[in-house]
């Protein structure tokens, strides 16, 4: 098992564009491999830090799991973004009822597009995502 760094870059990345970001596009971003399957988790990276992302990690990206940043928001999951992660599969954390609407309905068609599996947390409840070397399996508690 591997787990990457993706963002923010360690000692910032010269041109002080971390400093000018919100917080949210300083995020945490993590890939955690095993073997040929992957995971990313973006933390709530909205437009400007998938934009950085794109730039300094590129290929990197690609996994085959996505955790939708920033809960699914319309400020998230850009076409670009997703052109490098190319999900199977995009777990969407988000409450039932939540007054910010997440997830934004042109998120979801964007990732619809991609042929992308959607597991939504406030249809689904909790999911379990099991992985292999070789495959992964992604179950929910509710249906």
């Amino acid at each position: 098992m591997k787990i990457n760094l993706l963002h923010p870059p360690s000692g910032g990345d010269g041109s002080g564009m971390t400093r000018k970001m919100n917080p949210n596009d300083r995020s945490l971003v993590l890939k955690l491999s095993y073997g040929e399957t992957s995971c990313l988790f973006p933390g709530d990276v909205e437009r400007l830090g998938e934009e950085t992302l794109v730039k300094r990690a590129g290929s990197l990206l690609d996994s085959d799991i996505l955790l939708a940043p920033h809960h699914g928001s319309g400020s998230s999951c850009s076409e670009a973004f997703l052109s490098q992660v190319r999900p199977h599969a995009c777990i969407i954390s988000c409450g039932s009822g939540n007054p910010f609407r997440f997830p934004d309905s042109q998120t979801l068609r964007r990732l619809q597009g991609l042929g992308c599996r959607i597991f939504r947390i406030d249809e689904l409840g909790a999911v379990q995502v099991s992985m292999t070397p070789k495959s992964y399996d992604i179950r929910s508690f509710l249906r």
